[in-house]
């Protein structure tokens, strides 16, 4: 949108002076010229038409087509006119011209009528007072007659009319002489009477036609087209200076865009030098040796101090940012007033809106110990971390002030960050040495829990096969009582062995522990009462299990130690007083998601929530939470939180954190749902379903006897190709498939040979390992992944619930 802005202006303004340009050189006269010139159209016409009628009364014009052409372009010049009247005045002086177009149309037609029939009479009148020879003799009394109606016919006048009466009257008195004198004299009186009307009538029309005229009208539309011109001209003179006024501004704007271009350009090229000098020395910061650190640092000062113009530069922190660099002196630690002066500075800093302070203020480091403080001009800007440590980067000038533009300090910030990156990575370096040790002794540490870790894993695998053939063994009919009981005591010594073996795995971050199917309203239930009991009366819990049941596959002990640490940590939050709330709840996640202990798959899950309304933690506590030997309390040894990380990793769930300093604190935990199940249901036993087993060699006989102890008809299979043979041979033999593997490759081949077979992998791997066994199963259709030593009852509950997948 920035970028197009520059060019819609550009538009915007050529545009303008388009418009200015087009009105000021052509005014809006379009009407004013239409009416005008059918002003003078309708004059032409009405001239043209009074003088052909002259001219046919005259005689010397023979026809009558001028005139009904004059008369048409009297009616087309005003038809243009109603459009353009534009005022209610100039409308009625209109239609006053139109109506006069009318009457002089109406005298024209009577004048044409008349002047035929008038040059028809005065013919025949002529021919016949010349013709002496229809007359029986001369007659003076017809000579009379012609020269009245001749001076008739040459003026109408009231004389000139009584004495062509006299004249006719005085020719009709005498008697005819003959037939044939009273027949020629009785025409020649016809066409007398009949000139007699039509001479007087026809200059009456004639007078009539020339004297109308509607002088009036056309001259207030032409006063009307003269005022609208001037105006229309005014307006254009006011464009033209509009223009004009356009084409300075315009100039103007383009010559302070011409010196802010250059005063831009020459800022861009001081902090293009002052960035690439910036760089520089982050890498020579970076770059220094331990020794060469405070020669790097005053180096940076230096430059940063020419650059503002500034007389003397420092640099100041405290915890992490722990330094204190002055430029062009040295600190010496002898010098007094150093820290509580920066640790000021820090806080004005921090107290501006832009987290900069400008100001005037005294000195406070002399340069010597008779040097009294000067007044200098100081700017200064803080950085501060998460635990509150700040590093304080100043400047001061003793006559003028420091030049740091507001475009100047983000650079100045990123300076700030680069020089306190440079006290940090230098105490780095100084702690790095002491932290080789202690990196040492963890690693002798972590290889004694690896190797007692291995050891009590395998240890687990043995007994996980005593335990199956005490079970067999028990489950047997007929069992002697002595026997029975030395069977019993191997089961409970199993069970001492195993826990033995959980504590060694859970030092050694490697346990694997036996799973059952929990109920967790029960445990919470019941690890509430131990809560209570060590926490005292000002300590409350409370449980929200929405009516449901709540079953996971995992160790009770384990599960129950979890809650036991999130609700007496939340207990500590609270200072040992307050409400923690416990809930249950299903939850579905729909994509792998990033929780603050790992990743949590996709899947159904059943989520614990304990929350608590104390002291909160910050973000970076949070990002250290779930570390080994991370703490914040002096009595804690940072491995609560850590093992119950691990533990609900091993399960192949998550755990969130959410919290906030001053609003406590609320942790989930994500355990995958092994789906519901009435209070006190046992896995049914098989009726006789065949069970394709796929296990290694050590294994199949013993995983055989288990499954044909549940009542299924195992079939083994020690090698892959020759399972799918078998599968593919003949697939309606089998029910289920049951294979131990940890690799993703032999379960895919499984599925491919069987789609419509349920498919159950028993893994040895550790969960953590197995993520992406894991996570195959996930997206194969009616398959189960069950990780660790199963005891027979899990074994039948895992079987049951993986029907063939139709």
């Amino acid at each position: 949108m920035k970028r197009a802005f520059p060019f819609v202006l550009a538009l915007v303004v050529i545009v303008l002076l388009t418009a200015l340009l087009r009105n000021a050189l052509q005014p809006r006269t379009g009407d004013i010229d239409t009416m005008q010139r059918a002003l003078e159209r309708f004059e032409t016409a009405q001239h043209m038409l009074r003088r052909d009628v002259i001219s046919v009364r005259a005689g010397i014009l023979q026809s009558y087509d001028p005139m009904e052409a004059e008369v048409g372009a009297l009616h087309a010049a005003l038809a243009p006119l109603d459009a353009i009247a534009q005022t209610a005045q100039n409308r009625s002086l209109i239609e006053a011209l139109k109506a006069s177009a009318s009457r002089q149309q109406a005298l024209t037609e009577g004048l044409r009528s008349d002047s035929a029939l008038l040059r028809s009479s005065l013919t025949y009148f002529g021919t016949l007072s010349a013709s002496n020879h229809i007359f029986d003799r001369t007659d003076v009394e017809t000579g009379r007659l012609t020269g009245a109606m001749l001076r008739l016919a040459l003026n109408t006048s009231p004389d000139a009319q009584a004495l062509v009466d006299r004249r006719i009257a005085d020719y009709a008195a005498r008697p005819a002489k003959s037939a044939r004198d009273r027949q020629a004299r009785s025409q020649l009186l016809s066409h007398a009477r009949l000139l007699r009307r039509l001479l007087p009538r026809t200059d009456a029309r004639l007078a009539a036609l020339l004297a109308e005229d509607n002088v009036q009208a056309r001259a207030q539309l032409r006063a009307w087209v003269v005022q609208e011109r001037g105006q229309a001209e005014r307006r254009a003179q006011r464009y033209r200076y509009g223009l004009y006024g356009a084409a300075v501004a315009l100039a103007m704007t383009l010559a302070a865009l011409g010196v802010r271009l250059a005063v831009d350009m020459a800022r861009l090229e001081r902090r293009s030098a002052f960035e690439r000098g910036l760089a520089e020395m982050s890498a020579e910061i970076v770059a220094a040796r331990p020794e060469e650190a405070k020669a790097r640092f005053d180096s940076g000062l230096a430059r940063l101090a020419l650059h503002v113009q500034a007389d003397t530069a420092f640099l100041f922190g405290e915890g992490d940012y722990a330094c204190a660099r002055i430029w062009p002196k040295p600190y010496q630690a002898g010098e007094p007033d150093w820290a509580p002066a920066a640790d000021a500075l820090a806080r004005l800093a921090q107290s501006r809106p832009d987290g900069v302070f400008r100001g005037v203020a005294s000195w406070p480091w002399p340069e010597g110990e008779a040097a009294l403080p000067r007044r200098a001009h100081l700017v200064a800007m803080a950085l501060v971390n998460e635990q509150g440590d700040h590093c304080v980067l100043g400047f001061a000038r003793f006559s003028g002030k420091v030049q740091i533009r507001d475009e100047d300090l983000g650079v100045m910030r990123l300076a700030l960050d680069v020089l306190a990156g440079g006290v940090r990575r230098s105490r780095m370096e100084q702690q790095r040495s002491a932290l080789e040790i202690r990196l040492q002794q963890a690693s002798r540490t972590e290889a004694i829990g690896a190797f007692a870790g291995g050891i009590a894993h395998n240890f687990n695998n043995i007994l996980s096969a005593i335990a199956g053939y005490v079970e067999m063994a028990a489950s047997g009919p007929s069992i002697p009582p002595k026997i029975a009981r030395y069977v019993g005591e191997i089961g409970l010594a199993v069970g001492r062995a195993r826990r033995l073996v959980d504590q060694i795995l859970l030092y050694g971050a490697r346990s694997t522990p036996a799973r059952q199917r929990v109920d967790l309203r029960a445990l919470l239930e019941e690890s509430v009462s131990l809560l209570g009991a060590a926490h005292g009366q000002a300590a409350r819990f409370t449980i929200d299990v929405a009516g449901e049941d709540y079953r996971v596959l995992g160790d009770p002990s384990r599960l129950q130690q979890i809650v036991l640490n999130l609700a007496s940590n939340a207990i500590q939050a609270m200072g040992g007083q307050g409400e923690v709330a416990l809930k249950l709840r299903r939850r579905a996640n729909r994509t792998p998601t990033e929780k603050a202990s790992g990743v949590l798959l996709a899947g159904e899950y059943v989520v614990l929530s304990v929350e608590d309304h104390g002291v909160g933690m910050s973000a970076a506590t949070r990002a250290r939470v779930f570390e080994p030997f991370f703490t914040t309390r002096p009595e804690g040894n940072g491995l609560g939180l850590a093992t119950t990380a691990e533990t609900v990793r091993d399960l192949g769930g998550a755990v969130s954190v959410r919290s906030s300093l001053g609003k406590g604190s609320v942790f989930e935990v994500w355990l995958p749902d092994t789906g519901q199940a009435p209070e006190g249901s046992t896995p049914a036993p098989g009726r006789g379903e065949t069970v394709l087993l796929l296990s290694d060699a050590d294994r199949q006989c013993q995983d055989e006897e288990h499954i044909a102890v549940l009542g299924y008809e195992p079939v083994g299979f020690t090698e892959i190709e020759r399972a799918i043979a078998a599968l593919r041979a003949w697939p309606q033999r089998f029910d289920v498939m049951v294979a131990r593997t940890d690799e993703p490759e032999l379960a895919t081949a499984l599925r491919m040979a069987a789609p419509n077979l349920g498919l159950v992998l028993l893994s040895d791997a550790r969960p953590r390992a197995g993520a992406p066994l894991r996570a195959l199963a996930a997206s194969l259709g009616h398959c189960r992944l069950v990780s660790g030593a199963l005891t027979a009852a899990d074994l039948a509950q895992v079987i049951a619930q993986t029907p063939p997948s139709a």
